[in-house]
């Protein structure tokens, strides 16, 4: 008989295959919809008024608090003037890229704030390096200074923005508390990146595990069926493993009440992966994952520690719910970028 990955007992409802599967990948999920028709009704309404409220909210913010400050300063390292790169392009001419229209709409949400003519370097996707020059992007390595980047690694030119926020600032409410949870590692995947497969080589069929590929794409060997984060949510350990950038499930996973396995950041976006701390927000794994079943048992018997650290992951997660905050950072980083490249005058 037909199961999604959990004991059929687990769930009182009917499972027709079809129906189940499509109802737990919408459930906890953004809707796309309301998304788009969001960008939509933001392009009806003239630059004039953006422009305006802009400066009531800057000039209002003269003063920013410690959380404000510390994180801008954390997504915009530069502290002198920097070069406008040959590559920027003026936001009156910012076109829609076909496969990247989230991230256009995203970054547009907040240029729209600023005159035509200012020009901006940007790069979209899942961004691994550091560009010569300052640009936007979503995603950067972290840094040596952070304590965990690797050697030499200077990510200045790389300023954060809060780009394809609605697949990753997907937070949830998770009705099971830890200890009610299946003592049970989950992990679902598309791609197969080298150091995926290399974990999923060790520990596909272990018993402790419930990991694999989904999709068409997925290798027979380890191919298992589709499972919803509702379904995810009811074992206590979420194993979060970076794909070409982030790990996508880590926010819904610090935000349930199960725990997040992973190795130590490698790369960061703008919830600060490379600020968390091991032992405080999450479990940290050896690179090859050899000690997952010690983890796992550990914290399956000192459920108050396991506790601990999950309502550390809840503070982190906070610090992104609130909206007026989100907003006058996204501007605060662009208005920096402008000023830092000579294109609006300090003070203004």
């Amino acid at each position: 008989m037909w199961s999604p990955g959990l004991d059929n007992d687990r769930l009182p409802l009917p499972r027709i295959p079809v129906v189940y599967e499509r109802y737990q990948k919408l459930r906890y999920r953004p809707s796309r919809v309301l998304y788009y028709l969001g960008c939509g009704l933001r392009e009806l309404v003239p630059g004039a008024f953006y422009r305006n409220r802009r400066r009531r909210l800057l000039g209002a913010a003269e003063t920013y608090d410690e959380e404000v400050s510390s994180r801008l300063q954390y997504y915009v390292k530069h502290r002198e003037p920097i070069p406008l790169a040959d590559e920027a392009v003026a936001i009156g001419r910012l076109k829609q890229r076909g496969h990247a229209s989230v991230y256009y709409h995203d970054l547009k949400q907040y240029l729209r704030y600023y005159e035509p003519h200012l020009r901006v370097a940007f790069r979209f996707g899942d961004v691994i390096d550091v560009a010569p020059f300052p640009e936007i992007v979503k995603s950067r390595p972290v840094s040596r200074a952070e304590g965990h980047g690797e050697p030499g690694i200077d990510n200045a030119n790389s300023l954060l923005l809060k780009l394809e926020k609605n697949r990753h600032f997907n937070f949830i409410k998770d009705p099971h508390r830890f200890a009610e949870k299946r003592k049970r590692v989950v992990f679902r995947c598309v791609g197969a990146q080298p150091h995926r497969v290399r974990f999923l080589e060790r520990y596909c069929d272990h018993p402790l595990c419930d990991v694999g590929q989904i999709g068409r794409s997925a290798d027979p060997r380890w191919r298992v069926p589709f499972l919803g984060i509702g379904d995810q949510i009811r074992n206590q350990f979420v194993l979060n493993i970076e794909g070409y950038d982030v790990a996508t499930s880590l926010k819904w996973a610090m935000s349930s009440n199960s725990l997040c396995l992973m190795t130590r950041p490698k790369y960061e976006t703008w919830f600060l992966e490379g600020t968390l701390e091991a032992g405080r927000h999450y479990v940290e794994l050896r690179e090859d994952y050899e000690d997952l079943e010690e983890k796992v048992e550990y914290y399956s018997r000192h459920v108050e520690e396991a506790e601990a650290i999950i309502e550390q992951a809840h503070a982190h997660v906070r610090r992104f719910q609130e909206p007026a905050r989100e907003e006058l950072l996204c501007l605060l980083v662009l208005d920096r970028y402008f000023r830092l490249t000579g294109q609006l005058p300090e003070g203004e």
